[in-house]
C-alpha cells in the first residue's frame, strides 16, 4: 500500500480531488477519481440520510426516555430549535448511563 500526495493537485478544497489507483493480484489497474466527497458544497447529502447516520449513531447510545426527548427536539420548527436543549438532552442520558 502507498499513499502519494501530489503537489500537482491544488490544496483549494473547491479545487481538490483524490486518484485511487488499486493493482489487483492478476496485474490488472483500476484507477478512479473522486472530485468531490459526499456531503461537499457540490454534492449535498439529502437530509433523509442525515437522519439515518444520526439514528445509527445515537439510538443504540440514548435509552428510551432520553431517545423520545432528543428526537422530538430535532423535530421542531427550526426557528424554536436549540442547540442547547439538544445537548442537555444527551448530557442527561449519558449522566444516566454512568450512574448506572
Amino acid at each position: 500500500t502507498a499513499l502519494c500526495q501530489s503537489p500537482a493537485i491544488s490544496g483549494r478544497f473547491d479545487a481538490m480531488h483524490v486518484d485511487v489507483a488499486v493493482t489487483l493480484a492478476d496485474g490488472t489497474q483500476i484507477m478512479r477519481r473522486c472530485n468531490a466527497p459526499p456531503g461537499s458544497w457540490s454534492r449535498p447529502i439529502a437530509p433523509v440520510l442525515i437522519e439515518a447516520k444520526a439514528h445509527d449513531l445515537l439510538d443504540g447510545v440514548l435509552d428510551e426516555e432520553h431517545h423520545c426527548s432528543f428526537w422530538n427536539i430535532v423535530a421542531m420548527p427550526s426557528d424554536a430549535l436549540r442547540i442547547s436543549d439538544l445537548m442537555r438532552s444527551l448530557s442527561r442520558s449519558l449522566a444516566q448511563r454512568s450512574d448506572s
